[in-house]
């Protein structure tokens, strides 16, 4: 932080305070902002549709199919396409930003047909009302029509 900014020192990316909601500069990318360290998969839609070119997925190895075309849309501006692939992952990334997000994110994975396997302490296995919660929100992302 650098007074009312947010300085990310790796890209050079520098953002005004959030309520003015403008990003004033990235050095190196001309007419790109570079802003994949700053978003996770429940905001990457609105993230690619502002100009990000990337992010850190959480739900790219048991998602990968829909986390492709939901960053193609956003990098594209199909918004009508995006929005209504993004009804259907918004669930699923949504635990992303929890603090049960790596167990989410393994659980995902096995869902998949894939390998996350049991987290390592000091995460904590992942209580049935939410384990259930999961599979649910990841088996209808993986349901999604693309």
């Amino acid at each position: 932080f650098a007074g009312n900014r947010i300085v990310d020192v790796r890209d050079g990316l520098d953002l005004q305070d959030a309520s003015e909601g403008t990003i004033t500069g990235n050095a190196g990318r001309e007419g790109r902002y570079g802003l994949h360290d700053m978003f996770s998969d429940d905001n990457v839609f609105e993230a690619t549709l502002l100009g990000a070119d990337g992010w850190i997925g959480g739900f790219s190895n048991s998602l990968p199919r829909q986390c492709a075309k939901i960053y193609e849309y956003g990098t594209t501006g199909q918004v009508e396409k995006g929005r209504a692939l993004y009804k259907q992952l918004q669930a699923a990334f949504f635990w992303d930003t929890t603090h049960q997000f790596v167990q989410a994110i393994k659980l995902s994975q096995d869902v998949a047909g894939g390998y996350g396997g049991p987290c390592r302490p000091p995460r904590n296995p992942l209580s049935d009302e939410i384990r259930a919660q999961v599979i649910k929100d990841v088996e209808q992302a993986l349901s999604a029509e693309l």
